[in-house]
């Protein structure tokens, strides 16, 4: 009986198996290091509106978040780029107090492809990551995946 009950609490306490296992860590390293390679925006605005009729290449509309950590970043502009090889926007935000600048990733969720992730319509919080020295929160918000890097 032991050698059936240990390796199933085994299974239950280790961390998440499958494909999408680690899906949130290699979102933040992936989002982390285009965060420190930084490419010039496609678009300078600071415009929601402007951002959505600018991205017309995506098979969603960019969002404004309602994350309260979100209230003291500007809008700066934005650029075309990918989150594990799905189009996304690249959007850059600054902070005008600190005059630091911070990098929100958007794109479709696809729970199939990204496995489960904090939902904040249902109450929870982003998931907060560090990757190559970076604060990285992920979560989804009206179907999209949100990924959002800092400077510590």
């Amino acid at each position: 009986m032991l050698a059936a009950v240990i390796p199933a609490l085994a299974w239950l306490l280790l961390p998440p198996h499958g494909p999408n296992a680690d899906m949130a860590g290699r979102i933040a390293e992936e989002v982390a290091a285009n965060h420190l390679h930084l490419k010039p925006l496609e678009i300078e605005t600071g415009s929601i509106s402007d951002i959505r009729d600018y991205f017309t290449q995506l098979d969603f509309r960019p969002v404004e978040s309602e994350m309260m950590m979100l209230d003291a970043l500007e809008l700066v502009g934005g650029r075309y780029c990918s989150v594990q090889g799905v189009t996304a926007t690249q959007l850059r935000l600054r902070d005008a107090e600190e005059s630091t600048s911070r990098t929100m990733y958007q794109v479709p969720y696809e729970p199939d492809r990204f496995g489960p992730l904090p939902q904040i319509e249902a109450g929870q919080y982003p998931l907060m990551l560090t990757a190559r020295g970076l604060d990285v929160a992920v979560w989804v918000e009206k179907g999209i995946l949100f990924a959002l890097v800092s400077e510590p």
